[in-house]
Parts: C-alpha cells; structure tokens; sequence
C-alpha cells in the first residue's frame, strides 16, 4: 500500500491537474457525496464524475436529492460512473478536486494544485479512530460542521493540518418546506420520533467484525427500549427506527416500525428528510443528532454502555457527555416528558452545546459549502473560509 501511495504521489507530480471533479461515496446512496456532487456542478462548468459502485441505484437516489433540494433538472455537468481501480486511480493522478467519504485510490497527499476534501460521513462523539483498524487520509480539506472535535479527528485519520470546510452537505435534505413529504410516502403516522442507535456489532466488513460498547441485547438496553415504547404509547408518538447499515442486530424484534434503506429509495425520501420531518431523535454516539440540533426539536441521548463505549470505542474531546447532560435519559419521568415534547412540538435550544462544539448555522452550510468547493474547482485556490484548524 505505501509503494502504491508513493506511486500515486509521484504521477500526481509529474501529470498537469485537469479541470475536473471527482466525488466519490459510500454507499451508493452516501448523501454527502451526492448533495456535494450537485452543489459544485451547479456552480461550475468542470465536468463532475460521481462515483459508485452502482451506477443504477446512485443514478437514482441523485434524481431524489436533486429533487428534494427544489430543482427540476438534473446539472448536465454530473456523471454517475462506476468505480473501477484503473479509473479510480486515473481520476485521483488527474483531477484537480476530489471529494471522498470513506478514503479513495489509497487516499494519497495530494501533490500540485489539487485539493483532496475529506467528506466522511459525519463526525458525531464516538472516536473515528477504531480498535479493530486505522484509517489514514491524506486529503488537504475536511469537511465538518463540529468545529471543536476537529483536531481529535485529524489526529484519528493521520490528517496533515488540512483546510476545513464548514458544515456536512446532506444537512441542506433536513429542509423544512419538505417536512410533510416523507411521513406520507413512507405512511408514518405523525407525530413521530426517529430512533437512530449506533452499531454495538456490526456485520462483517473488509476489516472485520467491529465490538463496541454494551450489545443491545444486553438487559440494560431491553429496559430502555421497554421505557421508549411505553412513553411513546402512552403520547400517541409513533417510534421509527433506521438501523445503522452495518448493524448486525435485528431490529424487527422489538416490534416498532423500522426503515430500511429500500423503503427510503422506493418511496423517494433521502435519509436526511426523513430526519428532517421527524418530531424528534432518540439515539447515542451517532454523528446524526448533533446536525439534528440546527432543527432545535427534541433529542434524547439513550446511553447505557456510556462507560463500556468509552473504554472500547472512546470518545472525541471534549466529552459530549458533559455539555448534554441535561438530553441524556436519566429516569422514566425524563422520557416521558421528551415524548410530550415531540407531541405537542415543542421548540428546544441547544445553545450550550453549540457553542462547545462551535456549530455552524443551518441555513449557510449548504452555500458557504457550494461555494467553498465551487472556488476550488473554477479559480484553481484556496477561498478565505477555509481555515486551518483551530483558526
């Protein structure tokens, strides 16, 4: 891997940069990657390739999103292609921007004037470095709406002091003038809290099976699912839950409503609006619930393997434990009264955390990161609002 990384570097060197996109995301349906791709070929002429590893299902969640954001046409500068190493290494030597979520083409420093983005796939609590294995990214940018976890994620990922582009594009699909949409395609009764857990076993992946925290199986976890229930019942609040792709649990069993991600293609909702409808979030270490704050509707934190998560997974610092005491489930009567909330719609600030985490505003992600990527892509530089971390 490191020949081939150097490989890389040295024909990335010795090859002129072309005036090109590439954006790459996993899974197909990745909605980083895919609002990403839309708001640079809407600012540019460059060719955009987006790439996957199906074409059909990418090509149309990207109809979906494209949709979803409130346009009627499709930008005739994107490309849906299918991911393949000699392409994908010609696309990483060639173009002058690439943006990937979970690493490409051995994720090399780039070299001449290119610009690597970092999009990942959200930073929430949980560590990005994991026990089972390591990722090294050598992108120059990275994008991310939590400032303050910053510095710990570059560190995780072996980042060389990149740029950092504000906030997470998919957050622009938690549009407001859509919220009616997805609970009537998706026939959820409203008012409704979307249940989002964090893997504890995950299915195999290329690595491996990854441990983390307490299993839900455990007594612990049952209780707290029996509490949920109970005080959703009790409020006329509808629980849904969206299982964690690689979440080897079954879910089904606990007789609540869950969907998939098929459900989510078949009726045409992105994931972000199905977020964006919900009453309110129940969930734990997920990167979800932090965008989910810029909405100021109800979260309950549900941890009861706090201590095993942090000895096995860890925690980005500072410990979101500490800022969000007052959302973390701590007796029936705090459930019951998160639940009344979601009913009756009632409005929460999260002042507090916002500022520990220095949370960009919702409504300027989405421009502020068109336009950041749009500079990259059509002048060649480096626009004024990426800083360095910590700037």
């Amino acid at each position: 891997m490191e020949f081939l990384t150097h490989a890389v570097r040295t024909a990335m060197r010795l090859t002129p940069a072309r005036p090109r996109v590439c954006v790459v995301g996993h899974p197909a349906t990745d909605e980083n990657a895919i609002v990403a791709a839309i708001a640079v070929a809407r600012r540019t002429e460059s060719p955009v390739d987006l790439l996957t590893s199906d074409t059909a299902l990418t090509g149309r969640h990207l109809e979906t999103v494209n949709s979803w954001l409130g346009h009627a046409i499709l930008p005739e500068n994107i490309t849906v292609e299918r991911r393949q190493r000699r392409s994908d290494l010609r696309h990483v030597i060639q173009d002058s921007l690439v943006l990937y979520t979970h690493g490409f083409a051995t994720s090399p420093r780039p070299a001449g004037r290119r610009m690597h983005v970092n999009l990942w796939h959200g930073y929430g609590p949980k560590r990005t470095a994991n026990q089972e294995f390591r990722n090294r990214i050598g992108a120059n940018a990275i994008a991310s709406n939590a400032t303050s976890w910053i510095p710990q994620i570059i560190e995780d990922l072996s980042m060389r002091d990149p740029r950092v582009i504000p906030g997470n594009p998919r957050e622009a699909l938690m549009s407001p003038e859509q919220t009616g949409l997805a609970a009537e395609r998706l026939n959820i009764s409203a008012p409704y809290v979307l249940w989002l857990p964090t893997y504890r076993e995950s299915t195999a992946t290329h690595h491996a099976a990854l441990h983390d925290g307490t299993p839900f199986s455990a007594v612990t976890h049952s209780e707290v699912m029996e509490t949920l229930r109970r005080a959703a019942e009790d409020n006329g609040v509808t629980i849904v839950v969206k299982p964690h792709p690689l979440d080897s649990f079954d879910w089904s069993q606990m007789g609540m409503r869950i969907i998939t991600d098929a459900e989510l293609a078949a009726a045409r909702v992105p994931f972000y609006g199905l977020i964006g409808a919900a009453n309110g979030m129940v969930s734990d270490y997920s990167s979800v619930w932090v965008e989910f704050m810029h909405l100021n509707k109800p979260i309950l934190l549900v941890l009861p393997d706090l201590a095993a998560f942090k000895s096995t997974r860890g925690l980005n610092q500072p410990n979101f434990a500490d800022f969000m005491q007052p959302w973390i489930a701590a007796s029936h009567d705090q459930v019951a009264r998160f639940m009344q909330q979601c009913r009756d719609g009632d409005t929460v600030t999260y002042d507090g955390p916002r500022e520990v985490l220095g949370l960009r505003t919702y409504d300027s992600i989405l421009k502020e990161f068109g336009d950041a990527v749009a500079t990259l892509a059509t002048e060649r530089r480096t626009p004024a609002i990426l800083r360095r971390a910590g700037e």
